[in-house]
């Protein structure tokens, strides 16, 4: 009888053990066949990326030869070379305007063409210079300019230009609405340790809600977030843009506040207008 009881004992022991064991094989095997379908998968990405990254990066080389391209249709040298033959052409044809517009344009096209960190007060003043001749010549006696700028301050270091956009809305937003035109003056004086860019124009006058509403996205002020960053990294924080509306009538003012930095070459002449 006790025998009988052993046998059973220890044959459902081996059914027991013959089951787990089953058991534990089923398990490793799923879980072998499951970490090769994550391998599997891990490969696949990996593939996946791998081509996604050689797009990318031949979509970009596609758009770095595109751009070469382009950038050797408007080669400076071929652009100077092509104003000076039609400025030989119209003085030829005895048409000074066209002369004087050309001029200025190619003056325009070489700042802005050439790459330089910073730039004398000078420099930025006669390339702000040659964007007015040219918007007179739109304007005719719609507009009128002054640009002034003590000697002992023309060779301030400046970021290039930081003064332009400021006179490009000015132009744009504040005296070309107006049908009489108006007047637009540079000023730059000296206070204390500070230089001080005044641009004040005659124009509707800026709206200050609107600015502030649409600082980072608006197209209407051209780049105004652009220069206060530019200004800020150079001086290295000690810079201050100020805009204000001078009346309920219109008019508008912008001051740049700068340390008094000297260096740098003198390359070119301003005079006032």
């Amino acid at each position: 009888m006790y025998l009988y009881i052993y046998a059973i004992v220890v044959s459902s022991k081996t059914i027991l053990k013959l089951a787990l064991e089953e058991s534990i094989n089923q398990m490793r095997d799923s879980l072998k066949e499951r970490i090769e379908m994550i391998e599997q998968n891990v490969r696949l990405e990996k593939t996946l990326h791998a081509n996604e990254l050689e797009q990318l990066r031949t979509t970009r080389e596609l758009e770095k030869a595109r751009y070469k391209a382009l950038q050797s249709q408007i080669n400076p040298h071929f652009l100077f070379n092509t104003l000076n033959i039609i400025g030989r052409t119209a003085l030829f044809e005895n048409a000074n305007t066209t002369v004087d517009i050309i001029a200025s344009l190619a003056s325009i096209f070489r700042y802005t063409l050439e790459y330089h960190e910073d730039v004398s007060l000078e420099e930025e003043l006669q390339f702000v210079r040659e964007y007015l001749i040219i918007q007179q010549h739109r304007f005719h006696n719609r507009l009128m300019y002054s640009i002034i700028c003590p000697d002992d301050l023309s060779e301030l270091r400046i970021p290039p230009l930081v003064i332009q956009p400021f006179v490009e809305n000015a132009m744009i937003h504040g005296l070309e609405p107006k049908e009489e035109g108006g007047e637009l003056h540079i000023k730059v004086t000296a206070s204390g340790n500070e230089v001080l860019i005044i641009i004040t124009d005659t124009g509707v006058g800026i709206n200050l809600n609107e600015l502030r509403q649409n600082n980072h996205q608006s197209k209407q002020h051209i780049g105004i977030e652009n220069i206060k960053g530019r200004l800020s990294h150079y001086y290295e924080n000690r810079s201050e843009v100020v805009i204000e509306r001078i009346s309920e009538e219109g008019g508008t003012r912008v001051t740049l506040s700068l340390p008094y930095l000297r260096g740098g070459g003198n390359h070119v002449h301003t005079t006032h207008s």
